[in-house]
């Protein structure tokens, strides 16, 4: 186990993205970011929108313009 994204639906059309972590010997090797890229794609397949209460996600979303219409 590298990481860990903890995620839920809320209704069918919104995704709340709760918690990001990694283990700490992976820190910093873009794991993280990846788990919530993958949410990201889930959304998009799913037509549904991020909440993203962890800071972190949020961070990587609003860093990156093509993942602003994901923002809910």
């Amino acid at each position: 186990l590298v990481g860990m994204i903890i995620y839920r639906w809320a209704g069918s059309s919104t995704i709340i993205i709760e918690h990001t972590e990694t283990k700490k010997e992976f820190s910093g090797k873009g794991y993280a970011k990846q788990l919530v890229y993958r949410v990201v794609e889930m959304a998009k397949e799913n037509q549904a929108k991020i909440i993203p209460l962890c800071s972190f996600a949020k961070k990587v979303m609003e860093a990156d313009s093509s993942l602003a219409e994901y923002i809910k």
